[in-house]
């Protein structure tokens, strides 16, 4: 892996587990406000709330896309190199 690999892989990894703090504080926001509306004391998530625990999910989805095409685009290229050149097929969709 050399330095440019390494950097964007760091960058997506940061770039995820940022998606994943966000879903974890969103959830708990939708979390509690269904606890207060259990125990009678609030109106239960707003639909601010839910929107934002699905931004935040999609998110993080899209984030995982982007580590996975990483690993193939690496994969490839390293299975190339050791190929000697041998290009492999890239799929329509990188």
């Amino acid at each position: 892996m050399d330095n440019n690999d390494a950097k964007q892989f760091a960058a997506l990894q940061d770039l995820l587990s940022a998606s994943k703090a966000l879903v974890q504080d969103a959830r708990g926001v939708v979390i509690e406000a269904l606890g207060d509306r259990m125990c009678g004391s609030g109106s239960g998530p707003t639909p601010q709330d839910l929107r934002a625990l699905e931004e935040a999910r999609v998110q993080e989805a899209l984030a995982r896309r982007e580590i996975a095409r990483f690993a193939v685009r690496f994969a490839r290229d390293a299975i190339a190199r050791v190929c000697k050149g041998s290009p492999l097929p890239r799929d329509e969709a990188e």
